[in-house]
């Protein structure tokens, strides 16, 4: 049994342990995100508990390079497109994986900052778990997605599995 911390919900400060009720995965197509797909699984079979699938495509920073005119509107379009039918494909491919073990898995595709879309979803959802892939610390200053797995990180409101 996978065990986190609870907070009761009297005055006091302490907390007690209890398994995970709410967990979420970020789903992308990394190797290690793939990995963290695996574990999340994992973790909500034996759990006996479902499973929700996060997947942001990132308009914020289409909206960004569309205001540098690094886009053109039609390639901003385009390429969301292209991000929400790739989004798509490995939503579905992780509810296969979750299906062929027996766990129930909610599927979310969201658009915006990925870090705050999920961060609100995760709220909304009172997640108790947040799993994703790992990233290389070294590249958060230049790489997106590593910049917004670390911003998730630093700002959630539970605990963070990352998965190498």
């Amino acid at each position: 049994m996978f065990l986190r911390r609870k907070q009761r919900n009297s005055g006091n400060q302490k907390s007690d342990f209890g398994p995970f009720e709410k967990i979420v995965l970020v789903g992308d197509a990394t190797q290690s995100g793939i990995h963290a797909a695996e574990l999340a699984i994992e973790l909500a079979e034996s759990e006996g508990v479902s499973l929700t699938v996060v997947s942001t495509i990132d308009t914020q920073t289409l909206r960004q390079l569309l205001s540098k005119r690094i886009l053109v509107p039609d390639e901003m379009h385009d390429f969301e497109t292209e991000l929400e039918e790739s989004a798509k494909r490995q939503l579905r491919a992780i509810e296969q994986m979750a299906k062929a073990k027996n766990v129930e898995v909610e599927l979310v595709l969201l658009k915006g900052s990925p870090s705050q879309m999920l961060l609100a979803e995760c709220e909304k959802r009172g997640s108790d778990l947040i799993v994703m892939g790992a990233f290389r610390q070294s590249s958060v200053a230049r790489d997106l997605v590593a910049r917004e797995r670390q911003l998730i990180l630093d700002s959630s409101p539970c605990p963070v599995l990352v998965v190498p």
